[in-house]
């Protein structure tokens, strides 16, 4: 099949009636004039007259090659079969997932064998890799391609092929394609159909399709960590993580160790329990693997967690009441001090600790300070609204008028709230709570404890006088020493625990991340371009950046009139570019017919 790089400008080729319309319009029409003195001579003006018409009709038939040969050339046109074709560019998507999935090695992988089977009729072939950058892996005759293919490899970061056409990355493919070449873009196009690099490239290439690679796949993505038991020394413990999709199962390793299966592993609502082993004291690295059939990328979590002992605790005030009894009883999980109010000036406060506040003292500025720098303080409402300095710590929460129906005690902790509900109060300040607020404790439905967030740590609130004068109720419960451990334990683990970006999605705050030898400078607002993993801040903050949903989503359909192989992707027998060749033609008719022109001008007058 006849091809052009610009088949509209073949309309141009109607002009060759011009110079046909100006040899008719001026042709001589001669009137017959007898001449009897001169009719000796007709024999041989009639003979000149003949080679006078067929040098005229020469030279027209010239100009109009001249001006068919100029429009062609400009149109660019190939012939199936006559010569090979000039150039390819392979534009390979890279994104994460083109990788492997469960046991097939993956889209990437597939279309590598494929491409490297091909017989291709092409003198140079482009290999262009997009990821988070646009890559050229080869550019050389077809028998380089095999050796360009070889330096292609999938990347664990999320995208699709329309990243190209976007910013300093749309001149760079843009150069390395060049014009003129058939352009097949390579994909999954699970992320993106490729139209925004279709219409950057179409302009410039002489053919452009889309060839599809992979198939549809059902995926679990891990989505992150929904939340974490109390890690203690030397005694297993839990995880709930979100997870997206079906999965067969699960594997643990920490600290590099081998993967140990879970047993009985099972999302159930979108969660998945997974017991951790026994650690001891200090930091470690969990690493969380789904088993599933889909995308491999998104089946890891890497999780920095910290197993303490004792936390360090000062509680303030002579008073004793449910909570300083409740810390006081458990001397393995808190390392309690206790002082007077008047000793906090002096005393220093325990760095990611937690402070019993149970006192007004005079140094509320400095405790406050603390707080927001990343520590734990709980306290009753009425306490910290005294206190100018501790206020804004619950700006936030806005008493209302009267009291609201209490109930019985309930935390939401189930194996807590059978013992916990046998005590009961019956009214409950009105109080309302802003959006942040998790409630620890209520009577009932109203809240009677919260946790605020402040800065980098938290402020535990009682919104009302737990134990009043001669109430017992409360201290009774023999499950209130181990409410008060584990929201109090919680609440200081997550001062260590690490934050949570997802891949693809706009980055927080600006930063500069570290895992290994690599180091990232990441800006806000900007898609998070990074591996999953758990990545480390130069304050030594972990941050862990969860796979990609997008990427995991394996259920699109293919765009419209993309190819399913290689052989449908290429044009057919494509030809050589004929440009050059017709516009050198060109010029040499040219200059034959001048040359032509000038004999006759000179011969015939």
């Amino acid at each position: 099949m006849f091809t052009a790089l610009h088949p509209l400008l073949l309309w141009g080729a109607t002009a060759v009636a011009v110079p046909i319309l100006i040899h008719l319009l001026l042709r001589q029409r001669p009137r017959p004039r007898p001449w009897a003195a001169m009719r000796w001579l007709l024999a041989a003006a009639q003979a000149a007259q003949r080679r006078y018409k067929l040098t005229n009709l020469l030279l027209l038939l010239l100009r109009c090659l001249v001006i068919l040969l100029v429009v062609l050339a400009i149109a660019r046109p190939a012939l199936p079969g006559l010569g090979g074709g000039d150039r390819l560019v392979l534009i390979i998507d890279r994104s994460a997932s083109m990788g492997a999935r469960g046991d097939d090695p993956g889209p990437l992988a597939a279309a590598k064998a494929e491409l490297a089977r091909a017989e291709l009729a092409y003198r140079s072939v482009v290999v262009l890799g997009v990821a988070d950058d646009v890559q050229q892996f080869g550019a050389g005759s077809p028998a380089d391609l095999r050796a360009a293919l070889g330096r292609l490899d999938v990347t664990e970061l999320p995208g699709g092929l329309d990243r190209a056409a976007e910013g300093d990355l749309a001149g760079q493919i843009t150069t390395f394609a060049g014009s003129a070449a058939d352009i097949v873009l390579v994909s999954d196009f699970q992320q993106d159909d490729g139209s925004g690099l279709s219409a950057l490239l179409k302009p410039y290439a002489r053919s452009l399709t889309r060839l599809v690679v992979g198939d549809h796949a059902v995926n679990a993505v891990v989505e992150g960590l929904a939340g974490m038991g109390d890690l203690r020394p030397d005694q297993p413990g839990e995880l709930l993580l979100r997870v997206a999709g079906p999965a067969k199962g699960a594997a643990i390793t920490a600290d590099d160790g081998a993967f140990l299966p879970l047993t009985g592993a099972q999302v159930t609502g979108g969660l998945l329990r997974v017991a951790t082993p026994p650690l001891a004291a200090g930091e470690h690295r969990l690493r969380i693997r789904l088993d599933d059939a889909g995308l491999a990328y998104d089946n890891l979590l890497e999780l920095p967690v910290l197993v303490r002992a004792a936390v360090t605790t000062l509680a303030v005030g002579e008073r004793t009441d449910y909570l300083t009894a409740s810390l006081t009883a458990d001397p393995v999980a808190f390392d309690l001090k206790r002082i007077a109010a008047p000793q906090l000036a002096t005393e220093p406060l325990p760095p990611k600790g937690l402070v019993a506040l149970r006192e007004r003292v005079a140094d509320g500025k400095r405790l406050a300070d603390w707080v927001a720098g990343g520590g734990v303080l709980w306290a009753t409402l009425e306490l910290l609204n005294d206190d100018q300095a501790l206020r804004p710590l619950v700006a936030t929460l806005k008493p209302g008028e009267g009291q609201r129906a209490g109930g019985p005690y309930q935390s939401g902790e189930k194996d807590l709230d059978e013992v916990l509900a046998i005590g009961r109060r019956d009214s409950v300040p009105e109080v309302a709570l802003p959006e942040d607020a998790r409630v620890l404790l209520r009577a009932g439905d109203a809240p009677l404890v919260v946790q605020l967030p402040v800065g980098a740590g938290a402020v535990i609130v009682e919104l009302t006088d737990l134990q009043p004068s001669g109430d017992e109720s409360l201290r009774a419960r023999g499950t209130l020493p181990l409410w008060v451990s584990r929201m109090a334990r919680r609440a200081t683990a997550a001062l260590s625990a690490p934050a949570f970006w997802q891949a693809g999605q706009p980055v927080p705050m600006d930063a500069t991340l570290r895992r290994g030898a690599s180091a990232v400078t990441v800006k806000a607002g900007t898609p998070l371009l990074l591996a999953p993993g758990a990545w480390l801040r130069p304050d030594n903050t972990a941050v862990v950046v969860l796979p990609s949903r997008h990427e995991g989503q394996l259920q699109q359909d293919a765009p419209r009139n993309s190819a399913k192989n290689l052989a449908e992707a290429l044009p057919e027998r494509p030809g050589s570019d004929w440009g050059l060749p017709l516009a050198i033609a060109a010029l040499l008719v040219a200059i034959g017919e001048g040359l032509l022109a000038a004999w006759a001008g000179r011969t015939y007058g």
